[in-house]
């Protein structure tokens, strides 16, 4: 098959959950045979032309917080219909949906992920709230398949479109492992001595929350942040402002790489207190380098742990504190959900099966299998 695959900032992946699921999809797709086209942002990706098999096409954006998507997917569909003949098209995030007629009148199969509900996200509000949930509706209407990533979202896709052809697809997780210190010690921090989050630094991902539970904590652990975000800096300086009172608080900036595998496979704990997920890449991430992990109990984050984590009353403070304490002052708890986290990744969250069901999908759409 020939696929376009469009909407994320490009690969190889140096963002968010939906860029490195389009780069470990493109790869392993490429790698089965089939001829993919990834559409990157034009200075977001250093890389030009080919990227492991996998056909990089360069476009620009107008690189606001509010254009910078819908504009780079319009042109990369303009460029799509004018200059390429694909068997199908996967389109990642709902926020696309309402180009999805341009596509369809032009007789091209698609399909379409989306990542939680985002029109909850804390980020939008009065008309750009209304005007996601708008997106949704075009999104159903107008896709060949509807991905989700959450039984969650499933369950709430199901309830308000009445759907039930739409596809629960969770995201998969490469091991994550590295034997190296070097920037553990660049930061001051030891091996197992520290409580670790890694994500976009967006007000639904309740970063200050975290930081204010940590603060009551009596404990000589540090707590490690790993993220930013260029589109709120208003929001970085006010958790860097909190988090100054606390010399135990280190925010990384946004780092990617061998950095990061090195905080995730020496954390003692890692903590999630977001609330609005769907599969949260990051978490698995954690889980797939034997990190002890505790997030916040909304149901798409309960659905990924299963009993290979702990989680907290949903945006419950007092509970949060309680249950970091319990993992600080009892090592066994800790290397018993350890050992749970890797065996849960192993059997719930290969690669090789979400590959499987995703080259599934697209034959289906594609062949009419």
């Amino acid at each position: 098959m020939k696929i376009g695959i469009l909407g994320t900032r490009g690969i190889p992946a140096s963002y968010g959950g939906f860029e490195l699921i389009a780069d470990v999809t493109a790869r392993q797709m490429t790698e089965r045979g089939h001829s993919v086209t990834v559409y990157c942002r034009l200075g977001k990706v250093e890389l030009r032309g080919e990227y492991k098999g996998v056909r990089l096409i360069q476009l620009p954006t107008i690189d606001t917080k509010y254009t910078s998507t819908i504009f780079h997917t319009a042109l990369s569909i303009i460029y799509t219909i004018l200059s390429e003949k694909f068997d199908i098209i996967h389109i990642y995030n709902v926020g696309n949906g309402i180009l999805l007629p341009i596509l369809k009148l032009f007789g091209k199969k698609v399909v379409i992920s989306v990542d939680g509900i985002e029109w909850k996200r804390k980020k939008f509000s009065g008309f750009s709230r209304w005007y996601m949930r708008f997106n949704e509706r075009f999104a159903v209407r107008f896709s060949d398949r509807l991905i989700v990533d959450s039984r969650a979202v499933w369950e709430y896709y199901n309830r308000r479109y009445g759907i039930k052809d739409h596809i629960y697809l969770p995201s998969g997780v490469e091991p994550i492992s590295s034997n190296s210190q070097d920037f553990l010690k660049e930061l001051g921090i030891e091996p197992k001595r520290y409580l670790l989050f890694v994500g976009r630094l967006v007000p639904e991902k309740k970063i200050e929350f975290l930081i204010e539970g940590f603060s009551r904590l009596d404990t000589d652990y540090k707590l490690v942040i790993v993220g930013g975000n260029k589109y709120m800096p208003e929001y970085e300086r006010k958790l860097r402002e909190l988090a100054s009172g606390d010399k135990r608080v280190i925010l990384t900036g946004s780092i990617f790489g061998e950095k990061v595998k090195q905080l995730f496979s020496n954390a003692y704990l890692y903590v999630s207190p977001s609330e609005l997920e769907g599969t949260s890449v990051s978490i698995l991430e954690a889980l797939s380098a034997g990190c002890c992990v505790l997030v916040n109990g909304i149901d798409e984050n309960r659905e990924v742990i299963a009993d290979a984590g702990l989680f907290f009353k949903t945006n419950d403070m007092d509970d949060m504190v309680r249950k970091m304490k319990l993992v600080i002052d009892n090592s066994e708890l800790q290397k018993e959900y350890s050992k749970k986290a890797v065996k849960r990744v192993k059997e719930t969250y290969s690669w090789d099966a979400v590959i499987d069901r995703y080259e599934q999908i697209l034959e289906e759409v594609v062949y009419g299998k």
